[in-house]
C-alpha cells in the first residue's frame, strides 16, 4: 500500500509540474510595416506551433526532392518551387515579419523572406546554406540579399527573389570563380567554416534527430 502512494505522490508531482512548465508564458515576436511586436503565450502552444512548422517542412520538401535527385537537381527543383509559390511583396499589402513558414501561407514576401525561406527549405534537403545581407550588383540586377548554397563541396550564389543562378553545363559556378566576373563579390569577406552561418538552421532541424 505505501509503494502505492509514493507512485501516486510521484505521478501527482510529475504531472503538476509538467502542468506548470508547459503553461510558463514565452515571449513571441513579430513585425508589421517594420514595427516590432512581442505577444506572450504559453509555452506548450510555442513548442506545438514549432512541431507543426518541422512537419510543414519536411512534407514540402517530400513534395519537391526526391532522393533519386542529384543536389544541383535538388536545389533547382527547390527554387522552381520559391518561384511558383511566391510572389514579390505587393505594394498595397502590409509588410509582415515573422516565422519564415508563413511566407509560404501568405505567398508573398520581401527580398530577404525569399533568401531565408529558400535556405531553410535547402537545409531541410541537406543542403548547406544561408544568407547574407549584402549589397552586390550582378550584370544589370542591384542585391541587397545573397544566398550561399554548397552543392558538390563547392559554394555557389543564387538569388531566390530574382530567380538568378550561375551556371555552366548544369553544374554551379564556384563563388571564387565568380568574384573574377563580378568585382562587387570582392566586398563580401566570408568564412565558411564559421559554424555560426548555420546555426539558425540547426534550431529549425532540432527535431532531425528523432524524426
Amino acid at each position: 500500500m505505501k509503494k502505492f502512494y509514493k507512485i501516486l505522490i510521484i505521478l501527482t508531482i510529475t504531472t503538476t509540474g509538467l502542468y506548470l512548465l508547459l503553461n510558463i508564458k514565452a515571449t513571441t515576436k513579430y513585425g508589421i510595416n517594420y514595427k516590432v511586436y512581442t505577444k506572450k503565450i504559453p509555452f506548450y502552444i510555442k513548442l506545438i506551433e514549432y512541431i507543426d512548422r518541422y512537419y510543414h517542412y519536411k512534407e514540402i520538401i517530400k513534395e519537391i526532392v526526391t532522393p533519386q535527385m542529384t543536389n544541383y537537381q535538388k536545389t533547382k527543383a527547390i527554387l522552381e518551387y520559391i518561384q511558383k509559390n511566391l510572389h514579390h511583396q505587393p505594394p498595397n499589402l502590409p509588410v509582415i515579419d515573422d516565422h519564415p513558414y508563413h511566407i509560404l501561407l501568405r505567398h508573398y514576401g520581401t527580398q530577404d523572406q525569399f533568401e531565408d525561406i529558400f535556405t531553410i527549405l535547402c537545409n531541410f534537403a541537406d543542403i548547406p546554406a544561408f544568407y547574407l545581407r549584402q549589397k552586390i550588383t550582378l550584370d544589370s540586377l542591384t542585391i541587397n540579399y545573397i544566398s550561399f548554397v554548397k552543392v558538390n563541396k563547392k559554394w555557389t550564389i543564387i538569388s531566390a527573389y530574382y530567380n538568378k543562378t550561375f551556371e555552366n553545363n548544369k553544374k554551379f559556378i564556384e563563388f571564387d570563380s565568380l568574384k573574377e566576373k563580378y568585382q562587387s563579390l570582392n566586398n563580401i569577406k566570408i568564412n565558411f567554416n564559421n559554424n555560426n552561418l548555420f546555426k539558425r538552421y540547426e534550431s529549425q532541424n532540432i527535431f532531425k534527430r528523432f524524426f
